[in-house]
């Protein structure tokens, strides 16, 4: 089949899109006229992998063969959402969009019918707004979800088994997931949008429905930055207004753009600012007050006089861009090299001094209480702002030192290593904010406070078992930790097995009931 038109715009070893237009194999049978003319097919490259590629009757076939005409608009419907909306439906269950939509699907079998109705609405808006699949319209498409994932898009996907596609049409990509910068993205799929368009008009110029899809495509370029910034913040546009226009004239317009404008192409906002970095990983029913002490903590840490030295050279922005990635692992890698770099543990301590640590890298320290007990903590940085951890006074884990020493470490490694475009940092710790990135730093956390070093040494000087209640009791107490935590990474090190752990664990809890 020779195509009549193709349009492809990327890099295919990142991120491509490729759009091809053929014959239609009906010739018109069953379509209107548009439709008939826009026959195509469509891949879509991540990380060097055809998402399209699929097997019909075990022959590979390189892209998904259909009606093109629904396909593009709704990508031009959705595009500020594909690119600015972060936010995922129901809860934050997992780390990419189609695993945590996976999880979600349906509700808790105690769920009321009015629970349920709401559950799936929920859930089916925000896939209708993501999901390839809700552009179908009865073509085999691939199991693609497109979001923003702070200053990256995030391309997930995996299996699905569609109405009325047959046994032997098979999709070749198995589940995973991969981030790419936004301007790459919005380019890519920008440019094959334009081309398509404009093909599809010049062939059939009197089409109102084509007209007003080549309209719509250039007014992509024109939307308001200000729309874009509240759907990446998750605050909605009103909210976002009200918070702009509620902020204190002391700041300099300086200040103001760091903080509410961030920047941004005429397609998409490449580097949000920090608010909406910030709100984008808070819960979605944060309340007004919590926005506007968050806000407000905000203005108050802008400042041109950057980080301290110190600081600065242990900051490497590490995004977490694809499936391959493991969190866990690189959290102990991390700190680790923190721990050498700074010469610690020093001789003759028991454990680490996590608020000397932070002090002495110019980093403050405060404490806020926001409504929302389920934040833990708020952690900020950037080349306009100073560095700063603040801990949420309202959150479980700080009613006990370890707790709080714990949520001192975790921070640490986001201003360490999670910043985004120009080394920027907003971000609130807890159930909404990115699950690797969470994962990553509380391993980071554990091996920071508890590094495997000062572990043996203070093993050696023990007169208990460490493979018993005593024993984690008596480290725990030494390193200043928890003794959950205690235990949990000992267990991760190797120096107690896993049988051992579930006794220790269950002598714990009988101690306490």
């Amino acid at each position: 089949m020779t195509a009549q038109r193709e349009f492809l715009s990327g890099d295919r070893r990142r991120f491509a899109f490729k759009l091809a237009f053929h014959p239609d194999p009906d010739e018109g049978l069953g379509a209107t006229l548009e439709d008939s003319l826009a026959w195509g097919s469509f891949e879509i490259w991540a990380g060097g992998q055809n998402l399209c590629e699929h097997a019909e009757q075990g022959e590979p076939v390189a892209a998904v063969h259909w009606y093109m005409l629904p396909w593009l608009e709704w990508l031009v419907a959705n595009w500020d959402c594909l690119l600015h909306d972060s936010r995922l439906p129901i809860r934050n269950a997992a780390v990419d969009a189609w695993n945590s939509l996976a999880e979600t699907a349906f509700p808790p079998d105690w769920s009321s019918p009015e629970e349920e109705e709401r559950w799936h609405a929920t859930w089916k808006q925000w896939w209708s707004r993501h999901c390839i699949l809700a552009a179908r319209h009865g073509g085999l498409f691939p199991n693609v979800f497109v979001r923003r994932w702070q200053d990256l898009v995030e391309v997930s996907w995996g299996p699905a088994r569609l109405a009325g596609q047959p046994p032997h049409y098979v999709f070749l990509a198995s589940k995973g997931y991969r981030r790419f910068g936004v301007e790459e993205v919005s380019v890519a799929l920008y440019d094959v949008l334009e081309g398509a368009a404009a093909h599809l008009r010049k062939a059939l110029p009197d089409s109102k429905r084509i007209g007003d899809l080549q309209t719509s495509v250039r007014a992509l370029t024109k939307t308001s930055r200000t729309r874009r910034m509240a759907i990446l913040s998750g605050l909605g546009e009103s909210a976002w207004r009200e918070m702009e226009n509620s902020v204190p004239a002391s700041p300099s317009r300086e200040a103001f753009e760091d903080i509410f404008v961030g920047e941004a192409t005429d397609l998409a906002v490449t580097a949000a600012g920090s608010a909406a970095l910030m709100f984008g990983s808070t819960s979605p029913t944060l309340s007004a007050d919590d926005v506007n002490v968050l806000a407000r903590t905000l203005i108050q840490l802008y400042s041109s006089q950057g980080e301290h030295q110190v600081l600065q050279n242990l900051v490497r922005p590490e995004p977490l861009e694809n499936s391959d990635a493991r969190p866990w692992h690189q959290g102990y890698a991390l700190a680790d090299e923190v721990l050498e770099q700074l010469s610690l543990p020093k001789a003759g301590t028991d454990s680490i001094d996590i608020e000397a640590l932070c002090r002495d890298l110019g980093i403050r320290l405060g404490s806020l209480q926001l409504e929302d007990q389920s934040i833990r903590a708020v952690a900020l940085a950037g080349s306009h702002h100073s560095p700063a951890i603040f801990l949420n006074e309202r959150h479980d884990t700080h009613h006990w030192p370890s707790g709080k020493r714990f949520s001192l470490a975790h921070e640490l490694c986001h201003l360490l290593f999670d910043r985004s475009y120009g080394r920027r940092l907003a971000l609130a710790s807890g159930p909404w904010a990115p699950r690797d990135v969470e994962r990553r730093a509380n391993s980071f956390a554990a091996e920071l406070l508890m590094p495997a070093t000062l572990i043996h040494r203070l093993k050696a000087e023990m007169v208990v078992s460490l493979a018993s209640r005593a024993g984690i009791l008596q480290l725990s107490s030494r390193l200043r930790t928890s003794f959950t935590a205690t235990l949990e990474h000992v267990a991760n090190l190797g120096l107690i097995c896993e049988s051992e752990r579930e006794r220790i664990r269950n002598e714990a809890d009988s101690c306490q009931s």
